[in-house]
């Protein structure tokens, strides 16, 4: 998901962007799993989050396509289909983005070698980056395998309209020329562009029969505000049916910019609208997994002891971390055990058990990145979330 691109209306919660504009579009680009693979919980999320009749595309990750540069990832691809499980009913394409820097000559095989790792129940689409891909023999083989070349309009490459499959994809990405801060109006006039593009697609729909669907997804580079952009790609095509109302902010005026003037026509609170990153440090982790396991040690002094002696004779150590009951009577973590006896006498005491705290974290980092757009796990129990929980690119079913 383009989730940084993506502006809401003010007054709306950033969780429930995804569910907000999902009542609009019938479809949205992920381009978060590029950067990362997502957990299940994450990809149950966004299934839950959205109609039954929603539609996702999702890319594939760039340690994929980019890092490994699509050599020996089997591992990694099946992975990625291990976390998306939950999503699966509502996947319409995979989206394959090569790197800029992969040219034809040594990318097409890697391609070939791809597609029987590839679960073939999905659509695929590949966007090239490079020109050289863009030939009858590249074009060709997507049409053997019913791959979809994406068109792509973009600062570097501007994709020609070779249809390759039963379905098109059109990506609307612009160039890096608006300001972020802008984002939330339409800022750049389009309508030439656009209309060109949907010219082509009329054309198709009136000639080519086989084509059952288009896809068009456009983000906040484009022309300043995304969502609009498809809005407004809708009404110039007579789709207007496609395309349900803002049910929040009122549709002209997102349409025409909003003013100082009429921004306080629509919340008068005032917002902000910096960085906002969660530091979660989990406190007494390890005695609190021991309780998970025996809950009798619940309400009573227990301390966890990096030792090397056996779990049932523990005489020496160093205290990892302790439970609060045992923390009130003065135990503390890095503390000789024999320090911790002296003030806790009836210590009740357990050996380091790392594959277990392990899984149990896991879970933990699995709930705290379900909550969060970007990431970052830092040790067994500490993270770092970015708070502004921010969902996809676009979002246009033809």
């Amino acid at each position: 998901m383009d989730g940084k691109d993506l502006s809401t209306p003010q007054n709306l919660d950033n969780r429930y962007w995804l569910s907000y504009y999902s009542q609009i579009f019938d479809f949205v680009e992920i381009d978060s799993t590029f950067y990362r693979i997502p957990s299940k919980f994450m990809a149950n999320n966004w299934s839950k989050r959205t109609p039954d009749n929603f539609r996702f595309a999702v890319k594939f990750p760039k340690v994929i396509t980019h890092d490994k540069r699509l050599k020996d990832v089997s591992k990694e691809i099946e992975n990625f289909y291990d976390a998306m499980e939950p999503l699966y009913e509502k996947i319409i394409v995979f989206l394959i983005q090569l790197p800029p820097s992969l040219q034809i000559a040594e990318g097409l095989d890697l391609i070939k070698n791809l597609e029987y790792i590839l679960d073939p129940s999905f659509r695929y689409a590949i966007e090239v980056r490079h020109h050289s891909w863009l030939n009858e023999l590249f074009y060709n083989y997507l049409k053997e395998r019913n791959y979809c070349l994406v068109w792509s309009q973009q600062d570097i490459l501007v994709t020609p309209p070779v249809i390759t499959s039963d379905f098109l994809y059109l990506r609307l990405i612009g160039d890096r020329s608006i300001d972020e801060r802008d984002f939330g109006n339409i800022k750049r006039d389009r309508t030439k562009e656009m209309q060109l593009w949907n010219n082509i697609l009329k054309d198709i729909q009136k000639n080519e029969k086989n084509v059952k669907t288009a896809i068009i997804a456009a983000n906040n580079h484009y022309a300043g505000f995304g969502p609009m952009t498809a809005k407004l790609f809708a009404e110039m095509s007579n789709l207007q049916n496609k395309v349900r109302s803002f049910p929040i902010v009122d549709y002209q005026i997102l349409k025409n910019g909003i003013t100082t003037k009429n921004k306080k026509n629509i919340t008068s609170k005032k917002q902000w609208t910096g960085k906002a990153i969660f530091h979660v440090d989990i406190n007494s982790f390890f005695s609190s997994c021991e309780e998970i396991r025996n809950p009798s040690l619940k309400g009573k002094p227990h301390a966890v002891i990096m030792t090397d002696q056996d779990k049932n004779n523990i005489t020496k150590g160093v205290v990892a971390t302790c439970s609060y009951e045992a923390k009130r009577l003065g135990v503390q973590s890095a503390m000789p055990l024999y320090k911790a006896l002296e003030l806790c006498p009836n210590l009740i005491l357990n050996a380091v058990d790392k594959k277990f705290y392990s899984k149990i974290s896991d879970t933990v980092m699995e709930i705290l990145e379900g909550y969060a757009d970007t990431f970052e796990q830092a040790s067994i129990d500490e993270a770092y979330l970015d708070a502004q929980i921010k969902f996809p690119l676009l979002i246009l079913i033809i």
